[in-house]
């Protein structure tokens, strides 16, 4: 009889080197760290007038966050309760459009935000959510339109960016009347007025829908005739709806007569441009502001000529036109859209047959985007005022009589081009400016820059009177060298209480 002892050993043995002879597994994987619950970024707001709410903040996500939700809900509801997710890729900013009956039944809403990414195992998941900010929809009375005198350019000088941003800007809304609400404003043909009389629009809002991908008025090409009176917008704002980021212009008009823009507001209109005026007699910007528009804040581009594929635009001009721009504001203008450029541009403002007048006062051109471009840039420049096709009939007579700017400020950072750039002017004259460059990879303002290609036109005089600068300076561009580059003469344009006049043909002191 066997032994129960060693029985028992034997099987201890067996179960043992069964043990052994089993593949040896991995410890379970520690799981993946959650993402952090996101802070409100810095700068995080909810803003807005009447329904149409922006939420903005300023600094980049992280790379493991590549995006956000943003939510929204009615304060009323319970807690937990009528939630509504607004977005799944938001970044640094996102407009919400309460609609009517939403805001008829309840205004004072909840907001919050989460962040979402991918862990190392690529699992897609979501971070806590966000503390919650609560926003109170109101039209509050518009308070009396502030003075132009109320802002100073020069006290400008010494403030960061983002003081300079809100200069004026905030005020100038407030002082709006009421709009109605539309979807885009229509569009213009020649017979919408008569011969001899004026064409007005005013009081509207518009928040150009999803898939309107052109512009929220356009006034259409092909119609040369010439249009009498004038045409003007007042008390008009522009800007897309909920992912209507095909949005080009503003308006784009062709051959509009006497044009006027006055109490309008043009904001994050996604591609282009807030106005694209193709204009056959003068301009006039008054009490206006461009907020982040993709590209070109206002352009006017005088063209009555066939130029690269296209017809002519625009009658030509019938006498000397004035173009004037009074308390109008350009901020971070031209960061994503398709022809980033100057915020304020003037195309063929004059011909040598009937030169221009271009006068601004009481303006402010400040850029410093939140989010660089891949390549760094985080602005662009300011003002541009050249020829766009030569200028005939007359060579040698410039196209502009005078260029004249006053209580202005430009402020940009890490921009790419010229602060302004002036070509083919009698005489240009600051008064009254401060000009700031940080940063700034061409921190001048250029004078005939191309100068061989303005059909043998110069400006003549170029003027400050009581300026200050911050790294900018004045570049008189003179004729190529032998070699074919175009040579510049370099001042100082820092000028408190004095004046600052130079030669424009030969870059020297007067």
């Amino acid at each position: 009889m066997t032994d129960p002892n060693i029985q028992d050993l034997d099987r201890r043995v067996s179960r043992i080197e069964a043990a052994l002879a089993q593949p040896i597994l991995p410890e379970d994987p520690e799981p993946p760290e959650p993402l952090p619950r996101p802070v409100l970024p810095e700068g995080f707001t909810v803003q807005g007038r009447d329904r149409l709410v922006s939420l903005t903040w300023n600094t980049p996500l992280p790379p493991e966050t590549p995006g956000v939700q943003v939510f929204r809900r009615p304060a009323f509801k319970p807690e937990g309760e009528g939630w509504k997710n607004l977005t799944k890729d938001a970044v640094d900013m996102w407009r919400d459009q309460i609609s009517e009956s939403d805001a008829a039944v309840e205004s004072r809403w909840i907001y919050k935000i989460r962040g979402y990414g991918y862990n190392e195992l690529g699992v897609p998941f979501a971070s806590p959510w966000s503390d919650e900010l609560e926003y109170v929809i109101e039209t509050p009375e518009p308070p009396e339109p502030p003075e132009p005198g109320e802002f100073n350019a020069l006290e400008c000088i010494d403030n960061d960016a983002l003081t300079n941003k809100l200069v004026r800007v905030p005020a100038l809304k407030q002082s709006r009347g009421p709009r109605e609400d539309v979807g885009t404003l229509g569009d213009i043909r020649a017979n919408d007025w008569q011969t001899g009389e004026d064409l007005v629009w005013k009081d509207k809002s518009s928040v150009v829908p999803k898939g309107y991908a052109q512009w929220s008025s356009n006034m259409h090409r092909g119609q040369l005739e010439r249009r009498g009176g004038s045409y003007e917008w007042h008390n008009i704002g522009v800007a897309p709806g909920l992912d209507a980021s095909q949005l080009k212009w503003g308006t784009r008009e062709y051959n509009a007569p006497e044009r006027a823009f006055r109490d309008c507001d043009f904001l994050e209109i996604p591609q282009e441009h807030g106005l694209y005026v193709s204009n056959s007699a003068g301009t006039r910007l008054d009490r206006c502001t461009f907020v982040r528009v993709g590209s070109q804040g206002a352009q006017w581009a005088h063209r009555p000529e066939a130029y690269q594929q296209y017809d002519a635009d625009n009658m030509p001009y019938e006498a000397e036109p004035q173009h004037l721009v009074n308390d109008s504001h350009f901020v971070d203008c031209a960061q994503g859209g398709t022809r980033p450029s100057f915020n304020l541009t003037y195309f063929s403002p004059g011909t040598s047959e009937f030169p221009g007048w271009i006068c601004i006062e009481n303006s402010s051109f400040v850029c410093d985007w939140n989010v660089p471009r891949q390549d760094g840039k985080r602005s662009t420049g300011g003002l541009v005022v050249t020829p766009s096709q030569g200028n005939a009939p007359l060579d040698g007579q410039n196209m502009m009589r005078e260029v004249f700017l006053k209580n202005c400020l430009f402020d940009f950072t890490a921009g790419d081009r010229s602060i302004a750039s002036i070509r083919s002017v009698d005489e240009v004259v600051f008064e009254d400016c401060a000009f700031i460059a940080r940063e700034h990879a061409l921190p001048f303002i250029t004078i005939d820059k191309d100068y061989g290609n303005l059909n043998g036109t110069k400006t003549k005089v170029i003027r400050f009177r009581n300026c200050r600068s911050r790294g900018v300076k004045l570049k008189v561009l003179l004729a190529p060298d032998s070699a074919g580059n175009q040579v510049g003469v370099t001042h100082e344009i820092d000028c408190p209480g004095g004046e600052i006049a130079i030669n424009g043909r030969t870059g020297l002191p007067l």
